[in-house]
């Protein structure tokens, strides 16, 4: 199989994960996995953009392929912070031949190993930049070239359209969130489709109040409410155990 024909599979396999397979983050971490095999790289990220009620923005990974410590998820990047931050900040893709000889020096997790080199592009959604998609570490040791980084731009696209696809389409599965996110805004539901997945921070707050209001409302006391807030952190927390299994298993 030629080159080309190689990137032309990759991309197919790309244009299959809008299909919106299974949860938002196991779609998203697909497509990570897919990033890094199209650049024949040893890590791959996914960032994207939240924003919190007071309008103060950051960028968080939400998924990812190859050596993620686990703290990297919990770490929130200012637009215009580190690498990723200064993508988002000006828009514009970063191509790096080695960090350590870069404006990004100090932003160097592990200076010692080998593969610094790394390429960023920022990902649009609906005119807006809502994230960040990166790879680094390059398997034949070489630094990443230009060609690198154009192929990345052609990826971002599908990212920010399989984000969104899975975003609507759990918000169409759910009445309940349908229902939440009316009576928590002015906004009509055609509305809420569009913007959804450009706020999910703002999503999931809205929809956490309205399920505490029922709850309330149908007479649950406070030590069941609290009961119920348990359940759904326990089912996060086994969530995340089983992707960081996922994460560590060889050959992954």
């Amino acid at each position: 199989m030629s080159e080309t024909e190689g990137i032309l599979d990759n991309l197919r396999d790309l244009s299959s994960l809008l299909a919106g397979r299974g949860g938002r983050e196991e779609g998203l971490r697909e497509l990570a996995g897919t990033v890094a095999k199209l650049l024949d790289a040893e890590n791959a990220s996914v960032m994207l953009l939240n924003e919190n009620e007071r309008k103060q923005t950051w960028l968080r990974l939400i998924a990812s392929y190859g050596d993620y410590p686990p703290a990297a998820y919990a770490e929130k990047i200012s637009p215009g912070e580190g690498v990723a931050g200064h993508v988002i900040a000006t828009g514009k893709p970063l191509l790096l031949a080695n960090i350590l000889t870069s404006d990004f020096a100090d932003c160097a997790r592990r200076p010692e190993r080998p593969g610094r080199s790394a390429v960023l592009a920022p990902i649009r959604l609906n005119g807006d930049f809502i994230g960040v998609v990166s790879a680094s570490g390059p398997r034949n040791r070489r630094p990443f070239e230009m060609r690198d980084l154009r192929l990345l731009e052609i990826v971002a696209p599908f990212i920010g359209k399989s984000h969104q696809v899975s975003q609507l389409q759990n918000l169409l599965k759910s009445r309940f969130i349908q229902q939440s996110l009316i009576n928590g805004t002015e906004e009509t539901i055609s509305e809420l489709l569009v913007s959804a997945g450009r706020h999910p921070d703002q999503m999931a707050r809205t929809v956490a109040k309205s399920f505490y209001r029922e709850m309330n409302k149908a007479g649950f006391s406070s030590g069941q409410i609290i009961d119920a807030a348990s359940e759904i952190i326990s089912e996060l927390s086994h969530s995340l155990q089983r992707h960081r299994k996922r994460a560590t298993k060889p050959g992954t």
